[in-house]
């Protein structure tokens, strides 16, 4: 009987309309936020000779400009492909012979490949003849490319290469001078809690903390070079911190608790290259991308399965279960977790076929490229960190649907248990978060680090999420039993 009655909530899972809508959302976010590759992206980073002392490249700046156009040919020859932008996202394509060798001829005419200091090639045409040149490498490769004016803005984003973590004491103490020194010029402040960080406007009596702040960490303000003339040790400075955040009544971005997130600085060239090894030979480049592609879906997985069980709760109030199943005794629980499981592994197929497709991908981008990668990493992933969190989605909402026989109070129950969850990038993996974030691409050292977390935040989910089902059946016992043993939800 169980077996009949989940194959029956399965079959009406992919006959329901908002069954196909949830699919049509995931595809939408997998598209939109996770971004998948395609199979002719080399992945690796593309140079960039920007250094990590927070300075980034100014569109305005004609030499930045053309030097980055340079690396970027030498990038689309070196791995035969280009990005060509399809609806506002990035899709890679392979470079035929005839494209490749106008590039190539495009580039010796712009370009010297001999290097000053600073890695600048020498450039031989004026700045209106490179666009020109840029223009006509766009139309040579059909258009809406990197070269197209339209996306002029875009040649700098791939010299980002993320944060780290700032180690020296010094630089520390600097980047918190600095913050100080923008939030005057903004007129802002950040207030941080951890649900929200926002924007608040500076009072008078705030203005004068940060000025006397920055006046005691650096007494006689920074050199032309923006360095801090004479400043007070690392000590001296966190005291003075530890004031200043008190007198913005605590919970800023000064706090001990959220300190840390000043204390960063651009990743360089290198920096990404060491990343990018450490994908290939520790992470089997799928494993990286198979917790990055599970971060962004398990969000999905902790809010929108609600709608699919909302729909089933209607579709089975309206409907006399024992219209269906004749006079026989349906035991509650049987009949809960039969509907619960049908539920679950409609929507886990979803997410599996996500997980076929980027596994395809990648499988492509290895045969392209010569990465070896773990075939299987987008499944595991998918059924150790987003299975869990589907369970725990459904069993929830079920619970929630049949104690207030209603939809909104368990839809904006389910959205603030959701909000709350999400509210990290990763690294915190404590109970009563139901959703495993790790928004990083790689990071091995920090996942081999929170793996004990995880998998622990995982077991409990999914132990939790059979108590609570079986909740739920005891909760629906009286209203089967009360209408022929078999009535509806």
């Amino acid at each position: 009987m169980f077996l009949k009655l989940m194959n029956k909530e399965i079959k009406n899972q992919l006959k329901s309309i908002t069954f196909y809508m949830f699919l049509l959302v995931l595809v939408i976010y997998y598209i939109t936020q996770y971004v998948p590759s395609s199979p002719y992206d080399p992945l690796k980073p593309l140079y960039s000779n920007l250094k990590d002392d927070g300075t980034r490249g100014i569109l305005d700046n004609k030499i930045n400009e053309m030097t980055f156009i340079y690396y970027r040919m030498n990038y689309n020859l070196e791995n035969e492909a280009y990005v060509k932008y399809i609806l506002g996202t990035k899709r890679w394509k392979k470079l035929n012979m005839e494209q490749k060798n106008f590039l190539q001829k495009m580039k010796n005419k712009v370009y010297n490949d001999k290097l000053n200091n600073e890695s600048i090639p020498e450039i031989l045409v004026s700045y209106n003849e490179f666009q020109k040149i840029k223009n006509q490498i766009d139309k040579a490769l059909g258009g809406n490319t990197i070269y197209s004016p339209k996306y002029r803005d875009n040649i700098f984003l791939d010299m980002y290469y993320g944060h780290k973590p700032i180690e020296d004491e010094n630089l520390k103490i600097r980047a918190g001078y600095r913050e100080m020194s923008m939030m005057l010029n903004m007129n802002k402040y950040l207030k941080s809690n951890p649900i929200l960080t926002l924007y608040k406007e500076l009072s008078h009596n705030q203005k004068n903390s940060l000025e006397n702040a920055m006046k005691r960490i650096s007494p006689y303000g920074i050199d032309e070079k923006g360095n801090l003339i004479d400043p007070v040790n690392y000590k001296k400075y966190e005291l003075i911190l530890d004031k200043l955040d008190k007198e913005f009544g605590d919970t800023t971005i000064f706090s001990k608790k959220y300190r840390n997130r000043i204390y960063l600085q651009n990743k360089t060239y290198i920096d990404a290259l060491k990343d990018f090894k450490e994908i290939l030979n520790k992470d089997k480049v799928t494993s990286a991308y198979g917790r990055y592609l599970s971060d962004y879906m398990g969000i999905t997985a902790g809010f929108y399965p609600i709608f699919v069980v909302a729909a089933m709760f209607l579709r089975d109030r309206k409907k006399n279960i024992s219209n269906l199943f004749g006079n026989k005794k349906i035991s509650p629980i049987i009949y809960i977790l039969s509907k619960y499981s049908g539920v679950c592994i409609s929507l886990l197929i979803c997410y599996l076929i996500l997980a076929t497709h980027s596994t395809y991908v990648f499988y492509r981008i290895s045969k392209n490229y010569n990465y070896l990668i773990d075939i299987w990493a987008f499944y595991k992933y998918t059924l150790t960190w987003i299975a869990p969190t589907i369970l725990f989605t459904v069993a929830i909402s079920m619970l929630l649907f049949g104690i207030f026989n209603k939809i909104s109070i368990p839809i904006i129950s389910q959205f603030l248990l959701w909000f709350s969850s999400i509210q990290t990038l990763g690294g915190d993996y404590s109970l009563y978060r139901f959703i495993i974030r790790f928004n990083y691409l790689g990071n091995y050292k920090d996942y081999i680090t929170w793996r004990p977390d995880i998998i622990t935040n995982r077991a409990f989910y999914t132990i939790l999420s059979l108590i609570i089902i079986l909740l739920a059946a005891y909760v629906y016992k009286k209203p089967i039993e009360n209408n022929c043993n078999c009535n509806t939800l």
